[in-house]
């Protein structure tokens, strides 16, 4: 009597399970077959000539990325699509992230090395250009034509399985537009997504970069993560939107061009209970500004680490990842009006604060995120830090010239009386030079009152850092 292992058993309820969905979707393909006067065998054949054409369009990427270690590299699988014939291929900018060389395989079996072009980690899409002929791009559809309980197909490269160049198909249905993935954004991480589809086809590691088309067999979405219950026995797709704010993004990547984001300049977390009894909130919806980056538009118009803020642009905000997807919405040179509640002396007060968005570029993103990791010293309400690089960059400073930075200035404190400014550089306590936080943490400790500052204010041409 043969035997059938714990893995013949994992395998066939795989097998099963795909076949039941698969056996679910074309139910549903052919009762829209039916309405068009269509009988079965005509509605299977449409339905796998769509999956056929559309994966003519899909490739395999492998990219390698240094590891640090010497003769070792990072192999990273994923997916793609043709844009067009000149060789445009659209993926996800993780995917291809510091890669030293990008591999495709093209579903005729070809294997060409790419170039990219440009990639943008905020929207995480990422632009690849190959030499080649005889190219079938992934016609899009037209924006906005999404709705809940649409049937999709999700096609790639699972798993590597897809790593011939034969993509592989699973489907399922939208079971949410314009879903957001909060955990994406803070001062360590710009990656952000706002504008996702939500499916219940199946997505695995390897799917990411390649498309999420219709029926029709038109891309509407760039497949990018995956979520599983902790059972596993439930999980869903993630795909970026190609809205037209990403479809926008996407032609800027094309011409090398790094897409211009809106940027406010705070990090926000939720709000605790002790800070609604301060405030004396009725609930705890907002967002609570945790870090004001210096030099940022929050800064220069005076936003401070405490205010909570619950509008921006006449709409009331409700959690921290809601004002990034509402920033994230706004195109750069903008003015909002940012709806504020902040301590005052007596009593909460609500202010309006108008607030230009800048565009501010990837380089100027990690400034921002290396400098508010570093280790800081307070002392006579001032908040110090060391320089970067970036800031004597942003400064105007020789890299020779030393100093403490200073990052923030208490309200009310005897530094903001005697004129003491975010962005100015300490450069001596009394007569002792200092270059560094460590030399005037060793030269202030014994000073109680605010001492006699040696202080070097920004270039007049730095006063948009």
């Amino acid at each position: 009597m043969s035997q059938i292992t714990n893995r013949t058993m994992n395998r066939l309820s795989v097998v099963l399970a795909f076949c039941a969905l698969t056996a679910a979707v074309l139910l549903l393909y052919q009762q829209r077959m039916r309405q068009e006067g269509l009988d079965q065998s005509e509605a299977y054949d449409r339905f796998s000539a769509v999956v056929e054409a559309a994966a003519q369009s899909v490739v395999a990427l492998d990219a390698e990325q240094e590891s640090g270690v010497r003769n070792l590299v990072y192999q990273n699988i994923g997916s793609g699509f043709i844009l067009d014939r000149q060789g445009h291929i659209l993926t996800n900018e993780h995917v291809v992230h510091e890669a030293k060389s990008i591999r495709v395989t093209l579903a005729d079996r070809r294997k060409l090395y790419a170039k990219l072009v440009a990639g943008d980690p905020r929207t995480d899409l990422a632009v690849l250009r190959v030499e080649a002929g005889e190219l079938k791009p992934l016609p899009p559809a037209e924006p906005g034509k999404l709705a809940v309980g649409q049937v999709v197909i999700a096609l790639g490269n699972p798993l590597g399985t897809g790593a011939d160049g034969r993509a592989v198909a699973t489907f399922g249905r939208i079971s949410r537009l314009n879903q957001s993935l909060q955990g994406g954004i803070d001062p360590a991480n710009d990656r952000y997504y706002d504008n996702l589809i939500q499916t219940s086809a199946i997505t695995l590691p390897g799917n990411s970069g390649g498309p999420l088309i219709n029926t029709q067999g038109q891309v509407i979405g760039v497949n990018t993560a995956m979520a599983t219950s902790r059972n596993q026995k439930q999980s869903f797709g993630f795909a970026i939107a190609l809205d037209e704010r990403t479809l926008a993004k996407i032609a800027a990547l094309k011409e090398g061009q790094e897409p211009a984001h809106a940027f406010l300049g705070v990090s926000t977390v939720d709000i605790s209970a002790a800070v609604q009894s301060r405030l004396g909130l009725e609930d705890v919806s907002g967002a609570l500004v945790d870090i004001v980056l210096l030099g940022s538009p929050a800064q220069q118009e005076g936003l401070r680490r405490g205010d909570v803020i619950v509008g921006l642009g006449g709409e009331r905000i409700y959690s921290p990842g809601e004002l990034m997807q509402r920033i994230n919405q706004r195109q750069p040179g903008e003015v909002v009006q940012v709806e504020i509640i902040r301590s005052g002396e007596n009593e909460p007060e609500k202010r309006e604060v108008a607030i230009p968005l800048v565009s501010r570029t990837v380089r100027d993103l990690e400034g921002y995120q290396e400098e508010a990791r570093l280790p800081s010293l307070a002392a006579w309400g001032l908040e110090l830090k060391d320089l970067t690089e970036w800031r004597r960059t942003k400064l105007g400073l020789d890299f020779r010239e030393g100093g403490v930075l200073v990052y923030e200035v208490e309200a009310g404190s005897e530094a903001e009386r005697e004129g003491i400014r975010p962005g100015e550089v300490i450069t001596a306590v009394g007569q002792n030079k200092v270059d560094n936080l460590r030399e005037f943490a060793i030269v202030a400790k014994d000073s109680e009152q605010l001492p006699r500052l040696v202080i070097r204010k920004p270039e007049p041409d730095f006063g948009d850092w």
